[in-house]
């Protein structure tokens, strides 16, 4: 006999962390309820105040009576004890207002968090799916020592800082055309030497001057849009600040549909309408690959990063010098470069590695088992050995704080270890994880939706089929049984091109230098070495839209290749 599916249930937590699983027609009903209890709340705050006020004015009243009473102010040595009386009841007056207006501060965030959310969520009622629902998580308690995410020590006072980011709420909805959306609300704090600093206005800081960080996050275009606001606007007009996060959402869309003034459904529909080609080819020369973009977002995860250690300076033709010591490793130096190629933009990271005397086919056939980065050279000036490093490339639309750190912490492991083993990988680490089953598949699909495809799997294994042109198509095996290093679960992307020609190693570890996604290695279909395409992504930060391009871009790569090694059309 089956066992049913039992439904979740909303759990809330005034004074902790709260569950919620509201099906649509609920959501407002619960922003509702939860201003409800804030005005409750700050009311009841209010009447205890003021009795305890009155308790206080009344044994006040009576023991300056009595002490009038019984002692003589003119004495010396009785009128002391009257001032000292008069002190101590002002001292207990001062303290019972400390504690009321921190309470009602208290109150006030929390109201204006709910006031925040019901704007939101209330404007775009009609533009959420029927089944859409509310889930995630709301925390009302207080940041803690696991919220810390850089600490400094002054050098002039030794006055230690503490940094923190404070998830307040972490919401997942739907959409009226399906597309998934993330909504992160962050508390930025700021301890000095036990103060508690909240900030509100704009600082010479390495952490970005905000009270509140609001960031919301589609899932299925590539394109990702955040709010900051300061504490004093939120509590003062919570209600434009909700409006505030529609309009950022809707320029996010707009940004990546139809310029004109739409309704939220409307960009939504033509979104999923939009056809989706492979983005082209251009291999360029050199590290700096098409036009150079804007690097401020990519400035301001710099500054936040929470890799400790981290430096960084400008270089004078753009991108950023990184110098990252990673724990038990010795210190690296990495290149990060912004570049367009065709529609989309791209962060590439490049870490330079000193190997012993290596064949150009190791290099290849380690690429596919290197969990972070892959193996490329640069062409010298002849006479001298071309320059070996690692590369790894981002989705810049897509990339955030901790996709960034990893990328850094990853790939500048991965290059001292290479370096003190002295030794190559063959094969990646088999992985055996507990987490639920069929997610896998879900995010492939969820990743190649409007993409014509033809997908099949065998356990954690899957094959997707895409059409690159009229004539031809290329099969790129996506497998999630792969670890890293540290034990990370991976995400491993391949193409095969065709049979390994020893003339082409060279050409192919240059041509790694210029891929925007993905690298040329060797690998075994069968008990045939060939080349394949090849890239591995962390599955604990696996985006939708980040595996999609990943997808793309290695089947229109391994292609080409197949289509210059020869005239057949076979994987």
């Amino acid at each position: 006999m089956a066992t049913p599916v039992s439904t979740p249930e909303t759990r809330v937590n005034p004074h902790g962390e709260s569950r919620l699983y509201l099906r649509t027609e609920q959501i407002p009903k619960f922003f509702e309820a939860f201003g409800n209890y804030c005005e409750t709340v700050k009311a009841k705050a209010r009447r205890n105040f003021w009795i305890t006020m009155g308790i206080y004015l009344f044994f006040s009243f009576l023991s300056l009576a009595y002490l009038m009473d019984e002692f003589d102010l003119g004495d010396d040595e009785e009128g002391g004890i009257i001032i000292m009386a008069f002190i101590a009841l002002a001292i207990v007056l001062v303290v019972l207002i400390v504690m009321y207006r921190g309470r009602q501060k208290k109150h006030g965030l929390l109201h204006a968090r709910q006031q925040i959310l019901h704007q939101f969520f209330g404007l775009i009622q009609a533009d959420l799916h029927p089944d859409s629902g509310l889930k995630g998580i709301l925390d009302h308690g207080k940041h803690g020592a696991n919220h810390v995410y850089k600490e400094k020590t002054s050098p002039n006072s030794g006055t230690k800082k503490k940094y923190y980011k404070f998830p307040w709420a972490r919401l997942k909805f739907t959409l009226i055309d399906g597309t998934s959306m993330r909504l992160e609300c962050l508390d930025k704090i700021k301890d000095k030497g036990g103060a508690v600093v909240r900030f509100e206005e704009i600082q010479k800081a390495k952490c970005q001057p905000n009270a509140l960080l609001y960031q919301s996050e589609k899932t299925l275009i590539p394109v990702r849009r955040s709010l900051s606001l300061s504490e004093q606007d939120l509590r003062d007009n919570a209600g434009a600040c909700g409006e505030k996060m529609l309009e950022s959402l809707k320029i996010s869309m707009r940004q990546w549909g139809p310029k004109q003034e739409l309704s939220l459904s409307t960009l939504a529909e033509n979104a999923m309408d939009a056809k989706v080609e492979p983005p082209p080819a251009q291999a360029a020369a050199g590290l700096a690959s098409g036009r150079i973009v804007s690097s401020t977002r990519l400035l301001a995860y710099l500054n936040q990063s929470e890799l400790p250690g981290l430096n960084y300076t400008r270089l004078a033709k753009g991108g950023f010098r990184v110098k990252y010591t990673p724990p038990n490793g010795q210190p690296q130096n990495l290149t990060l470069s912004l570049s367009e190629e065709g529609e989309l933009t791209y962060l590439r990271l490049f870490l330079p590695v000193l190997l012993p005397q290596v064949k150009p086919e190791e290099l290849l056939r380690a690429n596919p088992a290197l969990a972070y980065g892959r193996f490329a050279t640069l062409p010298q000036a002849e006479g001298k050995a071309p320059e070996l490093f690692l590369t790894k490339t981002l989705l810049y639309a897509t990339l955030d704080q901790a996709e960034l750190d990893t990328a850094i912490h990853g790939l500048a492991t991965q290059g001292s270890q290479l370096a003190e083993v002295g030794e190559l990988p063959v094969k990646a680490k088999a992985f055996k994880g507990l987490r639920q089953a069929g997610w896998e598949q879900f995010l492939l699909q969820e990743a190649l939706q409007g993409v014509d495809s033809e997908l099949s799997s065998q356990a954690k294994k899957f094959r997707v089929i895409l059409p690159v042109s009229e004539q031809r198509k290329q099969t790129v095996h996506v497998r999630f049984d792969r670890q890293d290093l540290e034990g990370h679960p991976m995400i491993a992307i391949q193409s095969f091109c065709g049979a390994q020609s020893p003339e082409l190693y060279k050409i192919c570890l240059e041509e790694n230098g210029k891929m925007a996604y993905g690298a040329i290695g060797l690998a075994k279909l069968g008990n045939e070495e060939m080349f394949v395409v090849g890239d591995n992504q962390l599955a604990e930060t696996a985006d939708p839209a980040e595996l999609r391009a990943a997808i793309l871009q290695i089947a229109h790569k391994a292609d080409n290749l197949e289509a210059l090694l020869t005239d057949a059309d076979r994987h």
